[in-house]
């Protein structure tokens, strides 16, 4: 009897998982899954397959648990899950493929209306990597890096934009080869010393990052607390003198 119980209370467990994830990825979208997961350059018809087979396995565990037949639900209920799960994950695989398409273009677009803008080589370098960084992650398939390095792009081109309407580049040069950067707010990534020193625009050089907490210790008391909209003074890599290095 206890052997029996035991079973029940596992075909239950594993129904209710199976329910949870079965009724909460179906309803993802209006459109039919054939039509909202087939891109222009990868296919994505196995999300509709996926979700067939986890209903299927789905009612064959409802019925084998309603007939008392508890190890065969369990066994049902499992591939629910597993289909399910696999329903799950092409859905997240199609959203990024999708959405990694939409930012680059939005990327090429911002930094089209850059240059028409009449910026120079040197300011369109930073976001032009990012976005260069964005297609080679979409054709690798690492389509969430891809939107990250998109998104990277487009800030960086809106920000150029809106320094190009003020008279001023992304890092500006100024006497004796300094620059000046503005500290940007970016959620995701925010800028801090270390990652400020590593763009491709300052140093490429993370480890550089000293030089700048240096030359701005009269703005920075605590080199890991720099805040959004403070203009920081970007010393040559000439003067830099590395120690312990």
């Amino acid at each position: 009897m206890k052997g029996i119980k035991k079973n029940v209370l596992s075909a239950s467990l594993r129904l209710l998982m199976g329910l949870a994830l079965v009724a909460g990825f179906s309803a993802c979208g209006s459109v039919s899954a054939q039509e909202s997961f087939t891109g222009d350059d990868m296919s994505f018809t196995n999300t509709a397959f996926y979700l067939i087979k986890a209903r299927e396995f789905y009612q064959l565990a409802q019925d084998k648990y309603a007939a008392g037949e508890y190890d065969e639900s369990t066994e049902y209920a499992n591939k629910a899950r597993d289909f399910a799960e696999q329903y799950r994950q092409a859905i997240r695989l199609s959203t990024l493929y999708h959405l990694a398409q939409r930012r680059i273009k939005e990327a090429r677009e911002l930094i089209d209306m850059a240059k028409s803008m009449k910026a120079t080589e040197a300011d369109l370098q930073p976001a032009s990597d990012k976005l260069n960084e964005a297609l080679s992650q979409f054709d690798s398939r690492n389509f969430e890096l891809s939107v990250n390095s998109a998104e990277e792009a487009i800030y960086l081109a809106k920000d150029l934009i809106n320094r190009l309407k003020n008279g001023s580049g992304l890092a500006t040069l100024t006497n004796q080869g300094w620059k000046t950067y503005k500290v940007r707010l970016i959620p995701e990534l925010r800028d801090c010393l270390w990652r400020i020193a590593g763009y491709n625009f300052i140093y490429k050089d993370a480890w550089k990052w000293p030089l700048i907490y240096t030359a701005n210790k009269d703005k920075i008391v605590d080199p890991d607390l720099i805040y959004p909209d403070q203009v920081l003074k970007i010393p040559p890599v000439a003067e830099w003198s590395p120690r312990g290095r």
